[in-house]
């Protein structure tokens, strides 16, 4: 004799599976367009501060990516350089005050190529946009397990939003 499941059960897994495969995904990346910034009229780039610490040590390379002028968040200017092999560093600086930024995570590596249709390519370590307060780092940095990390600048550090592995 074959036993039926009652027909209340059955209703009830189906509806059970479709939340279950929604609270099994992750949460969406943050996006740029969920972080703007406001627009700023700057008359003159401030130079940058260069008088002391870290930013001493870096002011030629501080001095030439600030006279630039801003790329992000408005009124600041991210400036890179490189520290070896798919490695870099960064700071913020301040397009109208002057002051530097360092993050306290630096340097920051790439992760190894995980595009497996074009092996070669390395992801952009740092993505940030003028008008935006986000900033996104692929690479491993100090303090973290995860590859894929998403600040946002609140005007005096980078408040992380999310973060995670980009492969198991």
């Amino acid at each position: 004799m074959q036993k039926r499941v009652p027909l209340v059960i059955c209703a009830v897994i189906l509806l059970l599976i479709p939340s279950a495969l929604v609270w099994s995904q992750s949460p969406p990346d943050p996006t740029f367009s969920d972080f703007p910034a406001k627009k700023v009229s700057i008359k003159k780039i401030t130079k940058p501060d260069v008088s002391k610490g870290r930013a001493r040590t870096y002011r030629t390379r501080l001095r030439e990516g600030a006279a630039k002028g801003p790329n992000f968040a408005g009124h600041y200017t991210v400036v890179r350089w490189g520290c070896g092999t798919d490695c870099i560093e960064f700071a913020i600086v301040d397009a109208i005050g002057g002051g530097v930024f360092f993050p306290d995570f630096l340097p920051v590596q790439s992760v190894p190529p995980y595009n497996e249709d074009n092996p070669t390519v390395i992801p952009r370590n740092v993505e940030f946009r003028l008008d935006r307060r986000l900033l996104i780092v692929t690479g491993t940095i100090e303090k973290s397990t995860a590859d894929k990390h998403f600040f946002e600048w609140t005007g005096k550090e980078l408040k992380l939003v999310l973060a995670y592995k980009l492969r198991p």
